[in-house]
């Protein structure tokens, strides 16, 4: 398989996930920088998180990532049980599925892979 296998995902979904996972490092590592006052319901949430139940923000900042970790070395051997040996290929869905979990995960899990001439079925053809 070639890395063009590798599905990759809309901007907007990506950059909507990319700034959350941001906002959230923030709230966790830097609280005092964050202008509460001026992103509306948005900083009056998080400020509720950061000042009344901040150790419980860190505990679920460092557990999301531990599943996002699981769920990208679960890809690494969802790659290999699918007939994707290519190094690059791999590394890609491991990263991706870091980076954005479920979302990830998904097209791999979904992904069936065509069966070769020499397993007895026929290949289809376009």
């Amino acid at each position: 398989h070639t890395p063009s296998m590798f599905a990759k995902y809309f901007l907007q979904l990506l950059s909507i996930i990319f700034i959350t996972l941001i906002f959230i490092l923030w709230a966790v590592f830097a609280p005092a920088s964050i202008p509460h006052d001026s992103l509306g319901p948005l900083g009056i949430f998080t400020k509720f998180l950061v000042e009344k139940n901040n150790v419980l923000l860190k505990i679920g900042y460092f557990i999301h990532w531990t599943i996002h970790l699981g769920e990208g070395i679960y890809a690494l051997k969802l790659c290999t049980n699918k007939g994707i040996t290519d190094s690059i290929t791999q590394l890609l869905w491991f990263v991706q599925t870091v980076a954005f979990g479920i979302f990830s995960l998904n097209h791999l899990t979904t992904y069936k892979p065509r069966r070769k001439a020499s397993d007895g079925y026929k290949q289809k053809t376009k």
